[in-house]
């Protein structure tokens, strides 16, 4: 009885919540995203993360290229297999990239990236965080190829395990994306795919951060999977 009365609060704020949740769907038609064609979802899904173990996997993804559905992120535009690849799917959902300060060389990275997306010549949908949409769509509304979504992040800080999967799978709510693989699984699931292949999720920053002595600074050297193809030492 104890224990019930204890947990009497965190139920109770959770409930509420769930309540002004489901208000806020009704009111707003939020579904998060449309559910796409259903020929196309018979597809495997493969989503290419950041990690390094890319660098391995990446064979394998080439081989079998026109069997699945790519999804991309980040900073995958700016190397040799993105035009290899064609994803059906990109996602920016890092502040970094629609943001004004940031240092030179993100600049660069981002600039770079930028045009390599206005020559994507084929059909591709670029998912975007809401707060950057805007500044993404107008940088990119010149190539008819792209065609740009929304996806927003409706997280609630729920006390209960039990709650959140009920949130989750009644899409009440979405999870928090605090990086691009956590957004482009979620798009992958409420889009009712079936068959969905993870590579590069072994990226890490926290293991590679490290203090200068002398100043004190914290810095990172953050191993991505295209680490050689430009430097993100300095983020």
């Amino acid at each position: 009885m104890n224990f019930i009365f204890r947990r009497l609060p965190n139920i109770l704020a959770d409930s509420i919540v769930l309540i002004f949740a489901l208000i806020y769907k009704i009111i707003t038609l939020n579904l998060f995203l449309s559910i796409s064609n259903k020929e196309i979802n018979l597809k495997p899904v493969a989503i290419l993360g950041n990690g390094p173990s890319l660098k391995k996997d990446i064979v394998e993804v080439i081989d079998k290229k026109n069997e699945m559905d790519i999804y991309a992120v980040n900073y995958f535009a700016n190397t040799d297999y993105f035009k290899e690849l064609k994803p059906s799917y990109y996602f920016l959902v890092d502040p970094v990239f629609w943001k004004s300060g940031i240092n030179s060389d993100i600049k660069e990275n981002n600039e770079k990236l930028i045009r390599n997306l206005m020559n994507v010549d084929w059909k591709m949908n670029l998912i975007c965080r809401t707060e950057g949409y805007f500044e993404i769509s107008k940088r990119l509304k010149l190539n008819s190829n792209l065609s740009i979504e929304k996806i927003k992040s409706n997280w609630y800080d729920l006390r209960s395990e039990k709650a959140n999967i009920f949130a989750l799978k009644q899409r009440l709510c979405s999870p928090n994306f605090v990086n691009v693989l956590i957004a482009a699984i979620w798009h992958a699931l409420i889009n009712e795919r079936k068959n969905i292949n993870i590579y590069g999720a072994d990226f890490s920053s926290f293991k590679e951060l490290y203090v200068d002595q002398k100043k004190n600074t914290v810095f990172t050297s953050s191993s991505h999977f295209y680490k050689e193809s430009f430097d993100l030492a300095s983020i």
